[in-house]
């Protein structure tokens, strides 16, 4: 009896370990022809409860910095990016966004950081991250957004299978919680 509540015990503890620690993060960075704004860097990954890139308190998150750059000809008043989240079993996880509202410069680029909170249960089972231009403001008052089909064949070129009702706005887009 002893024995098989060690075996138990041991089995719990190994189960309870984020996915990090036995699978690597992927992050996708959608290539987009024409779109005014270009996403240079992307990294995502699963942070366990701790303190946050601001030093404060923090349940389980998805911790998001990307740097993106202006390659339109005028000037960007704000950006709007989609990241869309899988799981270790490349089951959607979740449809997030973030906002940039400082200006920037046509050939000028910036970083953004923020965090993504999914359901506790799902946090940690975070494996794969897709990030995409979703609208841009420009200074002229012009705005531009992505088209819905065609990223959804882009995102499928990546080799990811999604369903078009994920790049939708049927929920209030999740704010980020910083901006650097």
């Amino acid at each position: 009896m002893r024995r098989a509540v060690f075996k138990y015990s041991v089995f719990c503890l190994a189960f309870s370990f984020s996915t990090a620690a036995f699978a690597q993060e992927v992050n996708h960075v959608v290539v987009q022809p024409g779109a005014p704004v270009k996403v240079i860097e992307l990294e995502a990954e699963f942070k366990g409860e701790g303190k946050d890139f601001l030093g404060n308190y923090s349940p389980d998150r998805i911790d998001i910095d990307i740097k993106f750059e202006n390659v339109a000809e005028a000037r960007v008043h704000a950006v709007r990016f989609g990241v869309i989240s899988y799981n270790v079993f490349d089951e959607f996880m979740s449809r997030r966004t973030a906002t940039s509202t400082k200006n920037l410069d046509p050939a000028k680029d910036r970083e953004l950081r923020w965090q993504s909170f999914p359901p506790r249960t799902e946090a940690f089972t975070f494996l794969t991250g897709i990030v995409y231009v979703d609208t841009v403001r420009f200074a002229n008052g012009e705005i531009w957004r992505v088209d819905q089909a065609t990223l959804a064949q882009q995102i499928s070129d990546l080799g990811i299978i999604v369903d078009e009702a994920h790049l939708t706005y049927e929920e209030a887009p999740q704010p980020f919680t910083g901006e650097q």
